[in-house]
Order: structure tokens, then sequence, then C-alpha cells
């Protein structure tokens, strides 16, 4: 459980930071690590890479729902409080990657405070809540 809190929070630090590494010397993803590999593309906001790198190799569990557990919440993060998608279907999209971190890990402290904030947002609209749950890749 430590380990994930603290791949979240690097992962989300980098993002906050703006961890793009546009003009970067190119890296060697071959030589890194499962976990390595994620979180490099999430530093990035490679977020379909990092999906699909998790779905495409033999990752041995835990390790394969912690690395899904930083991305859904990572892209759920950037969907919330960045600039990734337009206005109609960013805040669907974060609510269905948090929904898939509470399948991952019920009871995520973290999932839970934004889905909470995210749907309070709805229900002050008089909107109805989005439904819907992510599945392990990006789908807007």
């Amino acid at each position: 459980m430590k380990k994930k809190t603290l791949t979240l929070f690097v992962a989300l630090f980098v993002v906050a930071c703006g961890g793009s590494q546009d003009g970067a010397p190119s890296v060697d993803l071959s030589s890194m690590s499962h976990q390595e590999r994620v979180e490099y593309h999430i530093s990035v906001s490679e977020h379909q890479q990092a999906f699909d790198y998790i779905q495409a190799n033999m990752i041995p569990e835990p390790l394969r729902t912690e690395l899904l557990l930083a991305t859904h919440m990572t892209f759920a993060w950037e969907m919330t409080h960045g600039e990734i998608a337009d206005q109609r279907t960013r805040m669907p999209a974060a609510l269905r990657h948090l929904r898939r971190v509470l399948e991952l890990e019920p009871g995520n402290p973290q999932a839970l405070e934004q889905i909470a904030l995210i749907e309070g947002i709805y229900q002050s609209l008089g909107r109805p809540i989005p439904e819907g749950v992510a599945e392990d890749r990006v789908m807007l």
C-alpha cells in the first residue's frame, strides 16, 4: 500500500510540475523496468502508452494493479485539474477512471474524495451524474 501511494504521489507531482519532456534527449524505454516505463509514460502525459504497455506485457500482480491504479488516478487528476480534454468530456472521463480505481482498490481515499467533488459539482448544477467505469485504457 505504501509503495502504491508513493508511486501515485510521485506521478501526480511530476504531472503538477509540468512533467512534459518536450525537447529532452530520447529515453531508452527498453532498458526500463515495468514500473519505470509506466511512470515515464505517466510523467509525460502518455496515458494511452502506459495502458497499452500494461496490457501488452505479462506484469505480475500486485505490480500490475499498482501500475493500473497510478495510471487511472493520474489520468483522472489531469482530466479534473488540467486541460487534457474539452469541458464536455473531461469530467465524465475523470469519473469513469476514478470508479475504475475503486474497482481495483475499494475504498481508495483519493478516488473517493475526487468522486465526491465531481459529483457534488454535478448536483449543485442540477445535472445528472455521468455513469460508467473506464477500461484499462484511455477512452474519451
